[in-house]
């Protein structure tokens, strides 16, 4: 530390104590000289995230449909570590679930994401991956419409196949 001196009849004087590196406080710096040697890893950013597909399909589950909308990701640039999936209203200002995961590095960088669905409607979806060095972000709007069990093209086909049967059955029956 410094600390000044006064000689009589003397100019003042500044008397410098040598520290041993250890004791430094954190506003103290060292400059040292000579060679030196490390390794230096650099990671590029993520530089582009896209939504490629998006497939719907209904799932029943405890006397329910539920509405199963997996969304495939890919990105370009460096690997992700972490993938988040946020599900807004139609206006893309009230988030209505939130889905944070890690995620292993992978060559292909593609990603299938899973989202269940209680009701109809149109949704947000925002999409974000990020790494130690950058963040990356991409948005889609969907339409989730969970049809009634009996409005299915299927189940309509069944059931106007069963009446004309019954219908028919009945005509013979009469006839006879």
């Amino acid at each position: 530390a410094k600390r000044p001196v006064t000689l009589t009849g003397r100019a003042t004087v500044v008397v410098l104590a040598k520290r041993e590196a250890d004791d430094k406080p954190d506003d103290c710096v060292i400059y040292r000289y000579g060679s030196f040697c490390t390794g230096i890893e650099v990671f590029e950013a993520i530089e582009r995230v896209e939504i490629v597909q998006m497939d719907n399909s209904v799932m029943a589950t405890h006397n329910m449909e539920r509405n199963v909308l997996d969304i495939t990701v890919t990105c370009q640039g460096s690997l992700p570590k972490e993938v988040c999936s946020v599900i807004l209203d139609a206006d893309c200002l009230k988030p209505i679930h939130t889905e944070c995961n890690m995620v292993e590095p992978s060559k292909e960088c593609q990603l299938v994401l899973r989202h269940f669905f209680n009701d109809s409607g149109v949704y947000c979806i925002n999409v974000s991956m990020a790494n130690d060095v950058s963040l990356a972000v991409t948005s889609a709007k969907v339409n989730i419409d969970i049809a009634s069990g009996l409005s299915s093209p299927g189940t309509i086909a069944m059931v106007l196949g069963f009446l004309v049967l019954v219908v028919a059955l009945g005509i013979v029956g009469f006839s006879y």
